[in-house]
């Protein structure tokens, strides 16, 4: 049930610091998900162009629905995401000890630095504060949808 009072009125945005964060996390996800999968072409395959492209546009896609998801107040997508950057840290960290150059391990680090703070902030209490909001907002939009056509469908009669 909803934390907020019945009288309580849900605003239109979240708290500004919990948008912070779910923008902070999103933008971390999409660079580790960009790094990682630049790390995986170049360290494990050696894909051409145009599977590299087709990967990533695969990713983009997944990682855009559920982070629309997310938007819409779904903890099932929220801990998806934040599975998703667990696989790219598990996927990452073998590759750390497969780099030959200084640069390369460097680039890889940075991935692994950066898939972690994402896993962090997906962990946190200000993330499910911020999934808890949106979901109940979508929740009272539903119901007052509902009632709506509840008085809609009582006038037509």
């Amino acid at each position: 049930m909803s934390e907020y009072k019945d009288n309580e009125v849900v605003g239109l945005l979240s708290p500004r610091k919990n948008i912070g964060l779910f923008l902070l996390t999103t933008m971390l996800l999409i660079a580790g998900t960009g790094i990682s999968l630049s790390v995986i072409i170049n360290t494990y395959y050696k894909l051409s162009a145009q599977w590299s492209l087709g990967l990533l546009a695969a990713l983009v896609i997944f990682f855009s629905i559920t982070n629309f998801r997310v938007i819409k107040g779904s903890f099932i997508a929220a801990k998806v995401l934040k599975y998703y950057a667990v696989i790219l840290v598990v996927i990452g960290l073998p590759a750390l000890l497969l780099q030959s150059s200084d640069a390369a391990l460097i680039f890889c680090f940075i991935d692994i630095l950066i898939l972690f703070a994402a896993i962090y902030l997906l962990s946190g209490k200000q993330y499910t504060a911020f999934v808890q909001y949106q979901w109940e907002f979508f929740a009272d939009i539903q119901e007052a949808k509902e009632a709506v056509e509840k008085e809609l469908g009582r006038k037509k009669h």
